[in-house]
């Protein structure tokens, strides 16, 4: 009996093992893509000067305002002041994590420079210095009694330096639940915070690997599925967390990767984002995957947008789109788009990208609900400066260009998605762009219309179906099956030869004691 159900655990495990290595995972596609390349590739140095940024010499906004400072504390979160916010912390992906952000080479873009994250970074010293960010905005100009959370210098969630970031590379949004939870615990075991006393800010930003896997895996990476998952994370942020202003940075627009078409950044994204790429697919499934990206944006405006985070004072969800249509800008002097934003790796943003999406994050805090930006403009790139009475905007204050929905939001389901396309093809070249589009690749304007009801889905292609995945399940489960088989022909032969063995030794038994009575019988043996 032992046996057999060793044999069938193993069968099992056998099974299973084979099942979840099937099983996409960002972080391991990353690592392939590294590995892939040539040492040379591997070590080579890329360092550009950025065109677009200067950094001010002072930081542009007046912080002494009359008053400022003499105000009580945050009377709720729907009159919160930059001075009110005592902790910060953030969840996300390699970008919230800061992989590249400081790399020289792709190499170094498997580090984890948190300290520069645009989020949550406390790297000194902003604007003058390297680092622009939301925390040093807090940190250094705002927090009358200095602000706690902020991740710095370079390693990985569970380094010294995380603190309150605990973003993990090749994350995707099933993970933010746990990573939730990791912050809720953080939060409470710090003892330099009042976990019900202090205001807290948290930027949640995820999606970006869901987007890049969804062609391999349509139905994990599913609308509905992103959102069910952002959900029960900010559920638990509103059951778990007094005193919070939550920042939901709306999914980015992962075909700017088409606009990097080096030989090495086609390398990188055959293994990164083959989905959103024009080289690895075509114009249909690019164009499905920009309307599935614009359902996870809607989804995520009606989550938030109904209230269902607005029951108590002390809380709240703000939806910010500063990336939903943010592309690379175009560079005048090279005739070409601009790289600067990004990593060595062609995929994650550089420190330039991050001083950039601080300035988006931070000027969509003091943007009223429904009349946000949605991308920058990068002939105006500048920084929002608070006067002494101006809040973070709220659902609930910011009614003049907010309408509310008025019904509830239904559970997700598979959207239908009817696509009308539009293509509008221009060359690679070191000629302008038209000045209101800056169009480079072989865009595709799709129209989508999105209806939340059950469908029957359609034949898949051979990209958004990863049959390799499926023959490899295939061998699994046939190496399982014969690997049982010949476990039990073993067990089925160590039987017989013990049936045998039993039917000997009684044949024999038999025999003797069959002598041994014909010998009382005749005499031949004594009583005695």
């Amino acid at each position: 009996m032992a046996l057999k159900g060793t044999t069938l655990l193993l069968c099992a495990c056998l099974i299973g093992f084979c099942s979840a290595s099937d099983q996409y995972n960002p972080w391991d596609e990353y690592l392939k893509a590294i590995d892939s390349l040539s040492e040379e590739q591997k070590t080579k140095e890329r360092i550009v000067k950025p065109f677009l940024i200067d950094p001010p010499e002072e930081f542009p906004c007046e912080v002494k305002l009359p008053g400022l400072f003499d105000r009580p504390q945050g009377i709720d979160v729907h009159h919160l002041h930059p001075t009110d916010i005592r902790v910060i912390g953030a969840l996300g992906d390699s970008l919230t994590a800061g992989n590249g952000a400081k790399a020289t080479n792709p190499v170094q873009c498997l580090f984890e420079y948190r300290g520069v994250v645009y989020s949550v970074g406390g790297d000194d010293h902003p604007v003058n210095g390297s680092t622009l960010t939301v925390a040093t905005l807090l940190k250094d100009f705002y927090a009358q009694n200095g602000l706690e959370g902020y991740s710095t210098g370079r390693g990985n969630v569970n380094s010294p330096g995380a603190n309150l970031n605990v973003a993990v590379p090749g994350a995707v949004s099933e993970n933010m639940a746990s990573q939730t939870e990791m912050l809720v615990e953080r939060l409470k075991e710090d003892p330099n915070i009042n976990y019900y006393h202090d205001w807290k800010m948290v930027t949640l930003f995820i999606g970006g690997n869901d987007l890049c896997g969804w062609c391999r895996d349509r139905e994990r990476f599913a609308p509905e599925n992103y959102i069910n998952n952002i959900r029960k994370a900010l559920d638990i942020m509103h059951a778990e967390l007094p005193k919070t202003f939550v920042n939901l940075v709306s999914v980015l627009q992962v075909t700017e990767i088409n606009k990097l078409d080096s030989p090495f950044c086609n390398i990188m994204h055959r293994f990164l984002c083959p989905c959103a790429k024009l080289l690895y697919t075509n114009e249909t499934e690019v164009a499905e995957l920009v309307a599935i990206m614009r359902e996870y944006q809607r989804l995520t405006k009606e989550l938030v947008h109904y209230g269902r985070y607005d029951t108590r004072d002390d809380f709240t969800v703000v939806v910010q789109p500063f990336l939903e249509y943010t592309g690379l800008p175009w560079n005048e002097e090279e005739g070409n788009w601009d790289d600067s934003l990004m990593a060595p790796d062609c995929f994650h943003f550089s420190e330039v990208g991050h001083q950039l999406s601080a300035g988006g994050l931070w000027n969509n805090m003091y943007e009223d609900v429904g009349n946000k930006t949605g991308d920058w403009d990068w002939n105006n790139l500048y920084v929002t400066c608070p006067e002494a009475d101006s809040f973070f905007k709220t659902r609930l204050n910011s009614e003049r260009f907010y309408t509310p929905v008025t019904r509830k939001p239904t559970t997700p389901t598979k959207p239908t998605i009817t696509t009308t396309t539009k293509t509008r093809t221009t060359t690679r070249s070191t000629a302008k762009p038209p000045a209101t589009t800056k169009a480079m690749i072989s865009e595709t304007v799709t129209s989508t219309t999105t209806t939340l009801e059950p469908v029957v889905e359609e034949p898949q292609t051979a990209c958004s179906k990863d049959y390799t995945g499926f023959l490899v399940l295939l061998f699994c489960l046939l190496l399982s099956v014969a690997v049982c088989v010949v476990i039990l022909l073993i067990l089925a032969a160590v039987y017989i030869n013990k049936v045998e063995k039993e039917s000997k030794y009684s044949a024999t038994a038999w025999a003797n004691q069959n002598t041994k009575y014909n010998g009382f019988q005749n005499g031949a043996y004594s009583m005695n």
